[in-house]
């Protein structure tokens, strides 16, 4: 699950707009932002509403948080294990 989503639409299809919102709200995301709504004017002059919605998942950014810091702990574990290779190299 990733830690952020855009969930974009148009005011043409806005129930399946909605319904993605509500899908990834009952996934575990929250709203992050206000919805951003811009008009496109199209090559044969009409127009749309772009609709954009930010969502994050605080759990999927804590479990990756976890993971960068079992990475660290492991490069830490690999450097204490070279130097201990080099020291019983010069002994």
């Amino acid at each position: 699950m990733s830690p952020y989503k855009l969930i974009t639409g148009t005011d043409k299809n806005i129930a399946s707009f909605e319904e993605q919102i509500s899908a990834a709200l009952l996934d575990g995301y929250d709203l992050a932002n206000d919805l951003v709504a811009q008009i496109k004017t199209n090559p044969n002059g009409t127009t749309e509403t772009l609709l954009f919605q930010s969502l994050i998942c605080d759990e999927a950014l804590e479990y990756e948080e976890e993971d960068e810091e079992d990475e660290e702990e492991d490069e830490d574990e690999e450097e204490v294990d070279e130097l201990e290779e080099e020291e019983s190299e010069l002994s």
